[in-house]
């Protein structure tokens, strides 16, 4: 079975979960090829004469990257012109995919990742030469119950979302909670089929380790990038309250981004700043370390497809606290909280329920079930089953 994998996104420009998904598949499954093809589009504001020359803009590169056949084209994009930008984008990849078909003749199936905008490739290469795909969406703006989530759904996207979601064999949400916003797009008796299946996660990479000593206060950890959705702005408050009622507890953010300077002046004017640490970016095994030192993991985020860092604390042992964005089935019973988003009360009271109610939680139970659902062995297990479905029928 061949399989051409076409991401809306793609390393060096994000999807590294595309990536180690394809690799987790080749991995597990016998007698499975996966392909990538990708145009890698750069904004036209950093263009320049040098830059068209250095990267070699408009020329198909195909290599072989860690063990995946990939096919690139490097291009520009027009900014604040999203709607012709992506029409272009299409136009390029379908070009790309010609080029591809040339070289190793057409793919069994085409597994997209992100109906914005590889979907539409997909599908007019479905129309045209009448091959299958599946769609893994990611985007957590389909979860839709927010303001903000709403707000990145533009009217134009409507018509275009209709055909690529009704003409996919399957469609795979990483969370359920998206599956209400899809099936919107999908008239009854269409021939396609939702199916949620999360991202994987390594979990070999983060474990319970015993040697490590607990911080002295109790301590909840945050990690994620700095920016507006994750609402780190709401954690903070939140901690505050708590902290107010549990003076002895700290919290820890781990991560980078654009509102660092602005969440460290917030902790300033509550005069936390002695029980709230920021530790920056940290790698895997950094990760790993801070989380065994922590006692809860908590996110605040208001828009999320699929939070992998709960996952990763759940393989740590750590109870979560997460919103509602989350899907049910990212904070399984028995494994944390979830709280209403964009509510600081809210978070308040999910960080006092976790508190008042820790010794009740069991960290190799924890873990366990963070494995049994999220491993790569079983996720690409899944995916593969939705590939044997879509050939045979």
């Amino acid at each position: 079975m061949r399989v051409l994998v076409i991401p809306s996104w793609y390393p060096p420009n994000g999807g590294q979960f595309f990536k180690n998904q394809i690799l987790a598949l080749k991995q597990e499954c016998s007698n499975l090829e996966v392909d990538v093809i990708y145009c890698q589009d750069d904004s036209l504001r950093g263009f320049s004469i040098l830059k068209l020359l250095e990267n070699n803009s408009f020329k198909i590169h195909k290599k072989d990257e860690d063990g995946i056949l990939t096919y690139r084209i490097k291009s520009w994009s027009l900014p604040f012109f999203e709607k012709i930008s992506s029409k272009l984008w299409c136009i390029k990849m379908f070009f790309l995919f010609k080029e591809y078909v040339k070289d190793t003749g057409f793919p069994d199936l085409i597994h997209v990742h992100s109906s914005l905008w590889g979907g539409e490739v997909a599908y007019n290469i479905k129309t045209k030469y009448n091959i299958p795909y599946v769609i893994t969406e990611h985007r957590g703006r389909f979860i839709y119950n927010n303001s903000l989530s709403m707000s990145m759904f533009k009217p134009w996207y409507d018509k275009r979302l209709k055909k690529i979601f009704e003409n996919a064999s399957f469609t795979i949400p990483v969370g359920s909670n998206m599956s209400k916003k899809i099936s919107n797009y999908i008239e009854k008796g269409s021939n396609t089929t939702i199916v949620p299946i999360p991202n994987q996660v390594d979990v070999s990479k983060f474990n319970i380790d015993y040697e490590i000593k607990k911080y002295e206060e109790f301590t909840f950890i945050s990690i994620a990038y700095l920016v507006e959705v994750k609402r780190f702005d709401i954690l903070i408050s939140a901690f505050n309250n708590f902290q107010l009622k549990y003076p002895k507890s700290k919290l820890v953010i781990i991560g980078s981004g654009p509102l660092e300077s602005k969440l460290k002046t917030q902790v300033d004017e509550l005069n936390i700043h002695s029980k709230v640490v920021f530790l920056g970016y940290k790698n895997p095994f950094e990760i790993n370390y801070y989380l065994n030192r922590s006692h809860a993991f908590a996110l605040a985020s208001s828009v999320e497809a699929q939070g992998v860092v709960t996952v990763e604390a759940m393989c740590t042992g750590l109870p979560v606290l997460g919103t509602d964005t989350l899907s049910p089935e990212n904070i399984p019973n028995g494994t944390g909280v979830t709280v209403k988003s964009e509510d600081i009360n809210a978070f308040t009271n999910g960080m006092i329920n976790i508190y008042e109610n820790y010794s009740h939680y069991n960290k190799e139970k924890i873990r366990d079930i963070a494995v049994s659902t999220f491993s790569e062995k079983v996720i690409a297990s899944r995916i593969f089953e939705i590939y044997k479905k879509t050939l045979s029928h």
